[in-house]
Parts: structure tokens; C-alpha cells; sequence
């Protein structure tokens, strides 16, 4: 794919994320307790004295590239349910 297409595919994904967790926020109201939380436990992990310095870094190490990971498996499920959309909608014969 053309980078500038890329670049405004990835642009509109981001703002579609963003609204959907917005929304998905507004629903339960669970994810703030969640955030709230995860900062707690990240802040748990650098103050403890019986972790070494070492060991924090894999555990950052290995939450960031989980994270990037998750990040690409949703963008991929969500271009994959456009996909399954457009898809039914053709066999329903709503569009060509």
C-alpha cells in the first residue's frame, strides 16, 4: 500500500478507536477503575525494593511490546470486521 494511503488509513483508524473507546467507556465506566489501577500496580512494580533494576526493565520491556502487539491485533480485527460488513452487505444485496 502507498505510504500517504497507509498514513491516512492509519489516521482514520486512530480517530475510529478513539471514538469507539470513548463510547465503550461511556457504556461501562469499568476502564477508568482499570487505568487507575494499572498505574497503581506499575508504580507498585518500580518501588519495589525486591525487584532488581534488571528485572523492572523486562517487566517494562515485555508490557510495552504486549501492548504494541494488542495494538496491531485490534486495528487488524477492526479492519476485519469492515471487511465481514461490506462482505454481508453484499450478499444481502445492499451493495454491489
Amino acid at each position: 500500500m502507498d505510504e500517504k494511503v497507509q498514513d491516512l488509513v492509519d489516521m482514520a483508524l486512530a480517530e475510529r478507536f478513539s471514538i469507539a473507546f470513548a463510547a465503550m467507556q461511556a457504556e461501562s465506566g469499568v476502564d477508568a477503575e482499570q487505568v487507575v489501577r494499572l498505574v497503581e500496580l506499575s508504580e507498585q512494580v518500580e518501588r519495589h525494593p525486591g525487584i532488581s533494576e534488571d528485572a523492572k526493565a523486562v517487566v517494562q520491556e515485555f508490557l510495552h511490546t504486549d501492548n504494541e502487539n494488542n495494538e496491531r491485533f485490534e486495528k487488524y480485527l477492526y479492519i476485519q470486521g469492515a471487511k465481514d460488513c461490506v462482505a454481508i452487505l453484499r450478499e444481502l444485496g445492499v451493495i454491489q
